[in-house]
């Protein structure tokens, strides 16, 4: 995707592009502890918005732009977000030195994102986020998740555990998800998230 296609919809998004912006970086490729925005599901970026702009999640951040957007500019902003894919991160991606010297955290982490942990009454990730982590033909209400920051994803499933994301029926669906997971549990699905490829544009014929 050449820089003219990647632009082409920012005019549409408006002013709240330059808000979204500020946190997520002008392609929405910003990594560490916000989410990429990248390449993410547009029905799922749509859905994020309008319960922030509800109050059914809240962010102090957030939720002040939401309010804000009109239900033109939440679709707007959706779909510029979701067609930002080949997008350079703006950090430096997992080395492969880093991976070599984690094989068994990683492969604890794709255990656990396939299978769950049965004897401890984790479920799957892939049954809501997909085999791939994209979520794709998944509910909108489920975010894709492969290629996002390492420390991002740490961060948010502490959060989960601790019952600070639990308002709505999504909140409330991952914090029992997430209540009895470990910090090594954490630690390896955090990694394998991150280390996993992240959507790309779709092949030109």
């Amino acid at each position: 995707m050449g820089d003219a296609d990647r632009t082409s919809g920012r005019g549409s998004a408006g002013e709240g592009l330059t808000v979204c912006a500020r946190c997520h970086g002008s392609d929405g490729a910003a990594n560490g502890h916000v989410p990429r925005l990248a390449g993410q599901k547009q029905a799922y970026l749509e859905h994020a918005l309008r319960s922030y702009a509800s109050g059914e999640r809240s962010s102090g951040i957030i939720q002040p732009v939401a309010v804000e957007l009109s239900e033109q500019e939440i679709r707007d902003l959706a779909a510029f977000f979701a067609e930002q894919r080949d997008v350079p991160l703006s950090d430096e991606p997992l080395s492969g030195k880093l991976l070599e010297g984690n094989r068994e955290l990683l492969a604890l982490g794709e255990r656990i994102a396939m299978r769950g942990v049965p004897d401890g009454d984790v479920p799957a990730c892939a049954g809501c986020h997909g085999v791939n982590g994209l979520a794709e033909g998944k509910d909108a209400r489920f975010p894709a998740i492969a290629g996002q920051s390492r420390y991002y994803l740490e961060q948010q499933l502490r959060l989960w555990r601790y019952g600070a994301h639990a308002a709505g029926p999504v909140g409330q669906l991952m914090t029992a998800a997430a209540r009895k997971l470990t910090d090594e549990h954490i630690d390896a699905l955090a990694l394998y998230y991150a280390a996993s490829p992240r959507p790309q544009a779709a092949a030109v014929e």
